[in-house]
């Protein structure tokens, strides 16, 4: 039963790879290092289509600190993110712009069974090219293991999210809802700490609406010290 499943969700997120309108690709990982000590590393690559359009290119970085064992994690951190906006029309370049931001968050995670939930809390402080801005985001995620208790090594899962941004700007006084994006997809174990995942995301920002296929490789690997 589970297996059939996990073949007819595979067969569904082909499909809806095939309808996107673009697809992000992004690597992760987290280093835990002596005592509650972590690095984050990311790299994402998003482009207009599924890979010769680039339309946005991130690299981003931080140290944390858990407050508990593995989890309630605060974290700093700097990203760099290059955009090409011209991705939905490519005649006029010169709306390339590059993005500084440093960000502040705070990240936890529950376990109901075999649901495992998480929560991340992020503050940013966006430095573009002729204004400064910055956004609250709201990150909610669901991972759902299916053919084993928990998610280890040669686990299929779901993996569900929803991201909601608010920002303010110089020119804009009050807050607004920025964006939101939601996102189902299948996911698979390699091995305890290195993941799969692949689904489609669905984003609002005002009134338009796009469809991207996702697929990401997560690396959580924890350094042993030896006395």
């Amino acid at each position: 039963m589970i297996r059939s499943f996990i073949y007819f969700l595979i067969i569904i997120f082909a499909q809806s790879f095939a309808l996107a309108q673009s697809a992000w690709y992004g690597y992760l990982d987290n280093l835990a290092l002596k005592g509650n000590i972590n690095l984050h590393n990311e790299i994402q690559y998003r482009n207009h289509n599924l890979g010769s359009q680039l339309e946005q290119f991130i690299i981003r970085n931080g140290i944390g600190w858990n407050l508990s064992n593995d989890n309630n994690n605060i974290l700093v951190g700097y990203a760099f993110i290059h955009n090409r906006p011209e991705a939905y029309c490519p005649i006029d370049k010169s709306m390339r712009f590059n993005e500084n931001r440093i960000y502040q968050q705070f990240f936890t995670k529950q376990r109901f069974g075999h649901i495992f939930t998480t929560h991340r809390y992020r503050l940013e402080q966006r430095f573009l090219e002729d204004e400064f801005k910055w956004r609250f985001r709201y990150w909610l995620s669901a991972y759902i293991a299916l053919n084993k208790p928990e998610i280890v090594a040669k686990t299929f899962f779901i993996s569900l999210y929803n991201e909601f941004f608010i920002q303010n700007s110089s020119s804009v006084e009050s807050l607004y809802l920025d964006r939101n994006r939601t996102f189902v997809g299948l996911g698979y174990a390699l091995t305890n700490s290195v993941k799969l995942e692949l689904g489609g995301l669905i984003q609002h920002i005002g009134e338009k609406r796009t469809f991207n296929a996702q697929f990401t490789l997560i690396n959580y690997i924890a350094l042993k010290h030896h006395r």
